[in-house]
C-alpha cells in the first residue's frame, strides 16, 4: 500500500506504482504449507500460516522495534514450515 493515498488505499502488486510504502507483503509456499507476511511501516507485522489438513489458519501479530527483527520472524516461520515438511515426508 502507498502511505500517500487516501483511504481506502488500494493494494498494489507493482512496487513501481508506490511512492511511499505503507506495507510490504511476502508469500512463502512449499509442500508443508504457506505463510503470508505483511510488514507495516508503523512497526508491526501480520503473519498467517496455512497448512494442508488443518482447517483454521494460524495467525500472529508481531510488534517490531526495528526492521531487522522482521528477519527473525521470517526465519522462524519458514523454519517451522521446513521442519513440518521434513517430518511429514518421513512419516508417509
Amino acid at each position: 500500500m502507498d502511505n500517500d493515498v487516501s483511504w481506502p488505499a488500494p493494494l498494489l502488486w507493482d512496487r513501481g506504482l508506490v511512492s511511499r510504502p505503507k506495507s510490504l507483503g511476502v508469500r512463502v509456499h512449499g509442500e508443508a504449507g504457506e505463510a503470508e507476511f505483511v510488514l507495516y511501516a508503523g512497526g508491526w507485522a501480520d503473519v498467517i500460516v496455512i497448512q494442508p489438513h488443518i482447517d483454521e489458519p494460524a495467525s500472529e501479530y508481531v510488534e517490531l522495534d526495528d526492521v531487522e527483527e522482521f528477519g527473525s520472524v521470517l526465519d522462524r516461520v519458514v523454519g517451522f514450515l521446513a521442519s513440518t515438511g521434513r517430518a511429514r515426508g518421513r512419516s508417509s
